[in-house]
């Protein structure tokens, strides 16, 4: 069977399974008589019809496939097997044609079900969705087969087809025109169809069906499109932050650091030269030295590019031409991460470590990714799906393929800047990093603090000390500093012995320590400003410790106490707010309270009115914390709206340090009188932020962050995050539109939270309410939900057809990313219904999700509840106790996992035991009042008390 004939017979199987899904669908509605009878009739005959075109089309298939190849020839057997069932349901569906009339609907009822036995309906069930699991697979087969012909053949196999020839979009799978021919022959939704089978495909491809490598080397791409899609990809890769460490870490003042390539005799019993080590062979490269001695500084000035030359129009990394000596006749690549505990979670983990490694090889070798992420690319280049979501077993084996395919004919220098910034184990860090060294290859230059397991792994390999060597760049930056300033030039004139001296003892108490240099020069010239004599001026450096942590806590103490309150309450948003605020939403959460955000008019906040809320929010941080605390000015703003985006950051990770130590925050919190909610005011800022700037392309994130606040809000403050939610939830659609046409269809709905917003605001998309209190629910926020669910816990979802549908919110909460017995419990106290089936797609009851849910998070064989992790036993133990059907949990788990991979993988695959089953059966059972009342008093007496239980 040709390729043209195997699609025109996948769209046959395509309609036939389509059309069955809804006839069995219209059968669960006369079966509970939720259906309308003329409605019921035109469905059984449009449904009728579509079944004769199936039986027709696959009869006259059979004649033109009587030399079936292997590649295709299953595909044909399918049909058969298709072929039958269409026979049977046509024979079955002649017996109601009696009754096919308006008036005999209530005859037309009694008739289908004692014609369709519930029985039968499972059975077909069954058989459907076996069908649809093996047509997956073999549609899968022959897309590829087609992805590797050549551009012309595959014009030719879509002209035959009689598929129009169209511009296609860059982003788009070479497969998307053959979708849309196989998705045309729905009866309805057909967009829904065609995303329906485009993702079902895609997560056959991404789960491994079938080796897919050698698709993926070959797939045939026009250069432009080969080129758009390789930049789609590694968009997946980076992340929001990922460049700004590196971007924050202060340029190198003028001069300082060009020792590092010069072979210094007086410096070398310090240190062994990195000059040396870029030219020769040693894989690994130390830096070292104290808090605030300029590690990453040195490290940023080794990869930063020196001037761009005219004749090479590109950059080029100051330590390049030294590697260049080591790369000989290779070609020599360059990467960098700068681990970051002040930053993005992804800045300070391994997973984002790979991915920015990753990211940088692959962009400069993008012909390897094919070979580095198969799965990805075939799922991209065919089918236009890249998911965004990256895990770190898949990274790790892919930056090790990629090392591997460049080091054939290339040489790789790594940087890793701050190993003790890891927010891991860092053995497990020193291991990823000795494996990688083991290839000859790759060199790896690596910074970090002089703890104890870095000083053992590193010792004995070349390495240098940084407050060992900065004599001379610190006695630069000070005499340099001192001269620029208007003033001190007087005191030279007047005291010559003194102001040379003042800067000697400068460098001298500095210990090699730039940020303390940096901090004591800004004070000595303020008391210069202020006409300081001279003994002042020795007084107050004899004053300023020479310890970094005890100069904080000078500094902090010297604050006005008039403003150590406020202080308090600024570190405080700092430390809730999981990324750097930018200065903006700092302003909204300093600022505004529930009554002045509900209050709040939607507009878009003028130029001007912004520039004065940024500098009032700037200066009063500087007054609040002298310069602790500080504004990211390392990000160009040229305009309002850039500014508003600079981040309010620690001025260095030290000053994190210190402010969480244990003496520090109990100073803070005696110094804030009463509680202090900073979740409440974040949760305030994000809905204020998206009030002011009203664009649709950011509300997603803004309202996903304002609501994950506002689950962490204290009880205290729940009654106005209420109010703030309500406020958001009623927000009227965007008026800023970029178009007219867009104006007016926005403005055509209710609010601002739109589905598609929604949707995307949602932790688990796929399956989702579409609803502001199924987003609630999403982000667990129990209080919210305990004031505004309805009881029974079912909202009005919109459908992609303008209709309505009933829908649970217990599904929302167990779909979430971390399903949460608090909101669960909530849930079913106000009495959700484990036990209410929702239709295709999803096919199930929230209590039959949650196995499948709890199969994907607990990988292992569950044989008791002791095997289950988190909050898992809890919910189902909760869900038990409010009526779960515990009989047909099994039946439904064992009957998905055969759907999903196969009847013949059941057995030894399966991660519920019949004991486990056995383990809920007895959950039945009523607990005494006692326990009762334990559940409801406390969650941690409640654990412990069924760790403890003996029930097999």
């Amino acid at each position: 069977m040709d390729p043209v004939s195997a699609f025109s017979l996948a769209g046959t199987i395509l309609q036939f399974i389509d059309s069955g899904s809804r006839f069995l669908k219209l059968a669960h509605e006369l079966y509970r008589e939720e259906a309308n009878g003329s409605d019921n009739l035109s469905e059984l005959n449009k449904l009728t019809t579509s079944f004769q075109d199936v039986l027709n089309t696959f009869k006259w298939s059979r004649t033109k496939s009587d030399n079936i190849d292997g590649q295709h020839g299953s595909l044909a057997k399918l049909a058969n097997h298709c072929q039958k069932v269409v026979e049977e349901m046509l024979e079955l569906l002649r017996q109601l044609r009696p009754y096919n009339h308006p008036r005999k609907r209530d005859a037309l009822k009694r008739a289908f079900q004692r014609i369709w036995r519930e029985e039968d309906l499972k059975a077909l069930k069954s058989r459907l969705d076996d069908f649809q699991r093996q047509f997956s697979l073999h549609l899968l087969a022959s897309l590829r087969q087609y992805a590797m012909q050549t551009l012309s053949k595959q014009q030719e196999i879509l002209g035959i087809l009689g598929i129009e020839s169209r511009k296609r979009s860059n982003f788009e799978g070479i497969a998307t025109s053959i979708l849309k021919f196989l998705a045309s022959k729905a009866i309805h939704d057909v967009s829904q169809v065609e995303a329906n089978l485009r993702n079902d495909l895609a997560a056959k491809i991404l789960e491994g069906a079938h080796p897919s490598n050698s698709t993926a080397q070959h797939v045939s791409l026009e250069s432009k499109r080969r080129i758009k899609l390789q930049k789609m990809l590694l968009s997946t890769l980076k992340y929001d932050g990922m460049e700004e460490r590196e971007d924050r870490i202060a340029e190198t003042y003028e001069s300082t650091f060009e020792w590092i390539f010069r072979n210094n005799r007086s410096l070398s019993r310090n240190w062994y030269s990195l000059k040396n080590w870029l030219e020769n062979d040693h894989q690994i490269y130390w830096i070292t030295g104290k808090a605030g001695s300029g590690k990453s500084t040195l490290m940023k000035y080794l990869c930063q590019p020196i001037l761009q030359t005219q004749a090479q129009g590109q950059q080029e990394p100051r330590c390049q031409p030294y590697l260049k000596e080591w790369a000989g006749d290779k070609e020599l690549l360059i990467a960098s991460f700068y681990f970051w505990s002040s930053g993005p979670k992804l800045q300070m983990a391994r997973t984002g470590l790979l991915r920015s490694l990753l990211y940088q090889l692959l962009l400069a070798k993008p012909d390897l990714i094919a070979d580095t992420v198969p799965s990805r690319w075939e799922a991209l280049s065919i089918l236009g799906i890249s998911p965004v979501n990256w895990k770190e077993l898949e990274l790790q084996s892919a930056l090790e393929s990629v090392i591997k395919a460049v080091t054939v004919d290339c040489r790789l220098c790594l940087f890793i800047d701050g190993l003790d910034e890891f927010a891991g184990p860092h053995k497990a860090l020193l291991t990823f990093v000795q494996n990688l060294s083991q290839n000859d290859s790759v060199k790896i230059c690596v910074a970090s603090r002089p703890w104890v397991e870095f000083e053992e792994a590193f010792e004995m390999k070349p390495h240098l000390r940084m407050e060992d060597l900065t004599y001379d760049d610190i006695k630069h930056y000070v005499s340099s500093n001192c001269r620029l300033d208007p003033e001190f030039p007087k005191l030279q004139a007047c005291e010559p012995k003194f102001a040379n001296q003042l800067i000697e003892n400068i460098i001298s108490k500095a210990s090699g320590v730039f940020l303390w240099v940096h901090l004591v020069v800004k004070s000595l010239l303020s008391g210069i400003n202020l006409g300081d004599r001279v003994v002042d001026l020795q007084r107050r450096l004899d004053y300023l410790p020479p310890d970094l942590e005890d100069l904080y806590e000078k500094i902090l103490r010297s604050l006005d106490p008039f403003y150590l309150k406020h202080a308090a309450q600024l570190v405080k948003i700092m430390e809730a707010s999981e990324n750097p605020l930018s200065l903006i939403l700092f302003y909204f959460a300093d600022e505004y309270d529930v009554e002045s955000v509900t209050e709040m008019p939607l507009n878009q906040m003028s130029a001007d009115l912004m520039t004065l809320h940024l500098d009032r929010t700037a200066r009063r941080l500087n007054s609040r914390w002298k310069g602790l605390l500080e504004v990211d000015r390392a990000v160009t703003a040229n305009t309002p709206a850039q500014s508003a985006e600079q981040t309010v950051q620690y001025l260095h990770r030290t000053v994190q340090d210190f402010i969480n130590s244990k003496k520090i925050r109990k100073y803070l919190r005696s110094a804030l009188e009463s509680p202090f909610d900073p979740h409440l005011s974040l949760c305030i800022a994000y809905c204020a932020y998206i009030k002011a700037f009203h664009f649709s392309d950011v509300a997603a994130a803004q309202i996903s962050l304002c609501l994950r606040h506002a689950a962490r809000v204290t009880s205290r403050e729940e009654g106005g995050m209420i109010r703030v939610l309500d406020d958001l939830a009623s927000t009227p659609p965007n008026t800023y539109a970029s178009s007219d046409s867009q104006k007016d269809r926005w403005l055509n709905e209710n609010t601002f939270m739109r589905p598609r917003i929604l949707k995307a605001a949602a932790t688990h998309g796929d399956i989702f309410g579409s609803t502001f209190l199924s987003l609630v629910v999403n982000h667990g926020v129990t209080a919210y939900v305990k004031r505004r669910a309805q009881e029974g816990c079912l909202v009005q979802k919109p459908s992609t057809r303008a209709e309505v549908r009933t829908w649970p919110l217990l599904m929302d909460a167990i779909v979430c990313k971390d399903p949460s017995f608090e909101m669960i419990d909530c849930l079913l106290e106000l009495k959700a219904n484990p036990n209410e089936y929702v239709p295709n797609p999803v096919g199930a009851t929230p209590w039959e999700k949650l196995l499948e849910v709890t199969r994907e998070q607990c990988p292992r064989i569950i044989r008791s509840s002791h095997d289950l992790d988190g909050d898992f036993w809890m919910i189902f133990k909760t869900m038990v106790e409010h009526g779960a059907n515990v009989e047909k949990a099994r039946e439904h788990y064992v009957k998905t996992f055969t759907n999903r991979f196969g009847k013949t993988e059941v057995t030894g695959c399966e991660s519920f035991s019949d004991e486990f089953f056995n383990e809920l059966k007895r959950l039945t059972i009523k607990l005494p009042n006692q326990v009762l009342k334990e559940r409801k008093a406390s969650r941690r007496n409640l654990r412990k008390w069924f760790k403890g239980l003996q029930v097999i």
